[in-house]
């Protein structure tokens, strides 16, 4: 979950808890300058984006598939040169050899995932099961999500930090973990390089290239317009000094846990998913605005005859959850911008026993938290495990001025924010998006490891992960495309 910075705010610098540094502005500022410097940063923020400076790498979303799959015929039947987007053949099951710690990890997840596999497609009625993994196919893998949380997750992912500090597994690696990761569960695979454009200051003259993972399942419908085009994503990169467990290997290992429930469940959908990966939500979600914005829009939405888009779902921060009374915090905005759901956090006495869902008062994004709820109740969760509706209720339209938006910037923390409001020099577009969260630093013990060291695995700190919680929400999200 990325922390809003501004120049006028030097103690964030990009890294900071923003809504402690507004906290503390308040008693300064008179209501009428805050207000102005709300507004300031809004304007900043959202700024048109020019889409003809992409700044990419020349094999920017070059588009890969592994070969020899069920999928083969049917991606030859959708992408070829004469298509927006073609792709050629790569072996990522043998992506990672050099031998590498990350390699190695690689080689070991690559085992496992071949025994699920040939588990599920075993024809042998007398062969013998492993017990520790799941029958179905669709079935939420434990074990696979702690193998990516607890030795690959839960490292720096963060340009500064390579820099300073000369580790055995460093960003880049994770970043082609992940890849290859979303190239070997049969999506058509690629990564969207960039340079900022937006956002500048956090960097302190040192402005990094950004990649975006980026991983498509076409379904029958894909590039017509009786497609219905699902996201899903997190964010990969993490601040300075922290495992970002939490915030956010969490969310991007749910979404590689999906990539891997719809390849083992031979999925072939009427409609496209896609996933991705964004690069540097922590500093200003540039990942997110260069794919909603040089991608999504005009290489898939209007390529694509301008098929319906389902919206996007967000995961970032998913690990924590808490049954104690005043485990949850909330902001005195909320009473006002949230309503419904500080009014159940209030009566169940502040305790930090639910994921929430942001979502606009807009069709759009109240059909995709709907949905997801529906799917949430027919897992059967305890009753110790909640899904609580952020129904930002002021947000009842898809185009807002910038004085209403600058009011709920607490809400916009994460990449969903860059679909609500997509500002191009050639277009203006809002897209529907939810994001999931346990949110952050308003929760238990990440009010101290938000952003800090300590949010990183642990084998002596199992509260950490929350795995009823956790396996819950990503339980849904599989069933949720």
């Amino acid at each position: 979950m990325m922390l809003l910075s501004i120049s006028h705010i030097p103690a964030v610098k990009g890294q900071g808890r923003f809504v402690e540094s507004l906290v503390r502005l308040r008693s300064s500022l008179d209501p009428e300058n805050f207000q102005k410097l709300l507004l300031k940063f809004t304007a900043k923020f959202f700024e048109a984006h020019d889409s003809r400076h992409q700044g990419g790498e020349k094999w920017s979303t070059v588009f890969l598939a592994q070969a020899n799959t069920s999928r083969e015929a049917f991606f030859a039947s959708k992408f070829n040169e004469s298509t927006p987007i073609s792709y050629s053949h790569f072996d990522f099951d043998n992506a990672n050899e050099d031998g590498s710690v990350i390699a190695k990890i690689y080689r070991e997840e690559v085992k496992l995932l071949n025994e699920m596999k040939d588990m599920f497609q075993v024809d042998d009625v007398n062969a013998k099961p492993r017990l520790d993994l799941p029958v179905d196919p669709m079935t939420v893998s434990k074990e696979h999500l702690e193998l990516m949380l607890t030795k690959v997750l839960t490292v720096p992912r963060n340009h500064q930090n390579d820099k300073t500090f000369k580790k055995p597994i460093m960003k880049n690696d994770v970043g082609g973990y992940i890849w290859a990761k979303i190239g070997s569960f049969g999506f058509l695979t690629g990564a969207q390089t960039f340079k900022p454009q937006q956002m500048l200051n956090p960097y302190g003259g040192d402005v990094p290239n950004g990649s975006n993972m980026i991983g498509i399942l076409p379904g029958q419908m894909w590039g017509t317009p009786k497609d219905r085009i699902l996201v899903v994503g997190a964010h990969w990169d993490t601040v300075k000094n922290t495992g970002g467990m939490d915030d956010n290997g969490s969310g991007v290992a749910a979404v590689l846990e999906l990539a891997r429930a719809l390849y083992h469940g031979k999925c072939e959908n009427k409609y496209s998913v896609i996933l991705v990966a964004f690069d540097l939500e922590e500093f200003g979600s540039q990942g997110s605005l260069v794919f909603v914005q040089d991608f999504l829009i005009p290489r898939v939405l209007e390529a694509g005859g301008y098929p319906k888009f389902t919206g996007a779902i967000i995961m970032d921060s998913l690990l924590h959850h808490n049954t104690s009374k005043d485990s949850q915090d909330m902001e005195k905005e909320w009473v006002e911008q949230v309503p419904t759901a500080a009014k159940s956090i209030a009566e169940k006495g502040n305790v930090g026993d639910f994921l929430s869902a942001f979502t606009r008062a807009t069709p759009g994004d109240q059909f995709l938290t709907n949905t997801f709820k529906q799917n949430w109740d027919e897992n059967r969760p305890s009753k110790e495990i909640r899904l609580e509706n952020f129904l930002l209720k002021q947000l009842d339209k898809e185009y807002l001025n910038l004085t209403i938006i600058s009011e709920h910037l607490n809400f916009l923390r994460s990449d969903h924010s860059r679909f609500w409001v997509a500002n191009n020099k050639q277009y203006f577009a809002s897209l529907p998006a939810i994001v999931l969260t346990d949110t952050g630093p308003y929760r238990g013990n990440m009010r101290t490891c938000y952003h800090a060291p300590c949010d990183m695995f642990h084998p002596e700190k199992p509260e950490r992960i929350n795995w009823k919680f956790y396996l819950q929400t990503t339980q849904t999200l599989i069933v949720s495309p």
